[in-house]
């Protein structure tokens, strides 16, 4: 009787975990989709829209996640509002608008109270478009988990993985470089 309940109950922890990992499909609302998912088409796997398993394309079998559409449609709007910026910031000096002051306000508050006092003055700026990208990043992520039936990319360990690996990568490759791969 209590699983039947719980099958039933929007708000069991159960179902509401389920609308925000990672699927091959959206959950939406049933009164815009009657079965409450939009499945992802796969162009990129091995299975046909037909339903039967063809081979593999590509040698492995590849599939479009909701955490994956969500990563490109997060960096998607960065490329948009940041190459916007800078053209707006080529022509002026001052910045004006509102969106253009809340983003120097970021940018300024990560070079000035965490980038400069944790790496130091002298190598900081040259590590700031990675560290201001990871952050709008991040940030843009988490913001999407905040949309209902959406997630949160960044909740997957492989999204976190990836950017320790590269984080990592960039640490120890500068090193190399500034210090030479012996001496490092």
């Amino acid at each position: 009787m209590a699983e039947a309940h719980a099958k039933h109950n929007p708000f069991d922890p159960g179902h509401l975990f389920e609308h925000v990992q990672d699927s091959q499909s959206f959950d939406v609302p049933k009164f815009l989709v009657p079965s409450g998912k939009i499945q992802i088409p796969q162009p990129f796997s091995g299975e046909s829209t037909i339903g039967k398993i063809d081979e593999p394309k590509f040698g492995f079998d590849f599939k479009l996640t909701k955490f994956m559409i969500i990563e490109v449609v997060v960096a998607l709007i960065m490329v948009v509002v940041f190459v916007r910026l800078a053209s707006r910031m080529r022509g002026s000096d001052v910045p004006r608008g509102r969106i253009w002051n809340m983003l120097e306000a970021f940018l300024v508050f990560l070079r000035d109270q965490v980038a400069r006092p944790a790496i130091g003055h002298h190598d900081a700026d040259k590590f700031l478009p990675f560290l201001w990208t990871l952050f709008f990043f991040v940030l843009g992520c988490n913001l999407f988990g905040l949309l209902p039936w959406a997630g949160s990319p960044t909740a997957a360990l492989a999204a976190t993985g990836a950017l320790a690996i590269m984080t990592f990568c960039v640490v120890i490759g500068s090193g190399m470089k500034k210090i030479g791969p012996i001496g490092f």
